[in-house]
């Protein structure tokens, strides 16, 4: 079984941190907060998950 692509990984990483952040607005009541917080985890999320973080020589 072959791994997942790495643009699957970055798309997935993306709407879950998306969706957290929406998620986290939502709770606090104030989604001009929320969103900003979510766009910022998602490209966190997207780039640990797809491994575009590490530094390959």
């Amino acid at each position: 079984m072959k791994p997942p692509s790495t643009q699957l990984l970055f798309v997935l990483g993306a709407a879950c941190g998306l969706a957290i952040g929406v998620l986290f607005g939502m709770i606090i009541g104030n989604l001009a907060l929320g969103m900003p917080t979510g766009a910022m985890l998602a490209l966190v999320f997207a780039f640990r998950l797809s491994g575009l973080d590490k530094s390959e020589p």
